[in-house]
């Protein structure tokens, strides 16, 4: 156990997992001064943008306490680093903790119990969870533009009186949500 948890919280993950961040908040950054000079130079008062500036930070540091307390929920058992990266960059409270247990269970594990996992179990959730969420990514690099077309037209179709595309997908997606959280 001392062993395992020594290689998932080893300095070289630390290394690469500042490194991400750390390009993360240059490209956050750079996108802000961008924004900001962009601003100005449209002519927006420096007031306006300043309350932007301040309520997005607002907003930011709000749902980072429930992030923090999911970093230490899964650190325990998949090291910190690894957690750290996974919720900072791209995952989600919820989606994590789900797929991490039912990646654990699924390779025999009784849990996410620190007591049972070994660098090849290890490996197994990261690589679950990594791939897992990368459906979402490759769906809104190719098809949110052409799905947002669709949801945005009216809810209703003009000649027949019925519910449109958008109607549907929030009622099906509503329904998808409610079944996948009450299934598990």
């Amino acid at each position: 156990m001392g062993e395992y948890l020594s290689q998932v919280n080893a300095l070289p993950f630390y290394l690469i997992v500042g490194g991400v961040l750390l390009f993360i908040i240059v490209m956050c950054v750079v996108f802000l001064v961008k924004s900001y000079r962009a601003g100005i130079a449209i002519g927006m008062d420096k007031k306006v943008l300043k309350r932007a500036i301040t309520s997005s930070a607002t907003f930011t540091v709000l749902p980072s306490i429930s992030i923090l307390l999911g970093v230490i929920a899964l650190s325990g058992t998949l090291g910190v680093p690894f957690s750290w990266l996974r919720l900072s960059v791209i995952g989600a409270l919820q989606y994590e903790l789900n797929v991490a247990e039912i990646s654990a269970t699924s390779i025999g594990l009784t849990g996410l119990k620190v007591s049972e996992m070994t660098v090849q179990a290890f490996s197994t959730i990261a690589l679950v969870m990594t791939v897992g969420i990368l459906g979402g990514v490759f769906c809104c690099i190719f098809g949110l533009k052409k799905y947002l077309g669709k949801v945005q037209k009216t809810t209703t179709k003009k000649k027949s009186g019925k519910p449109g595309f958008g109607a549907y997908a929030t009622i099906a997606m509503f329904i998808g949500l409610c079944s996948a959280y009450i299934g598990s």
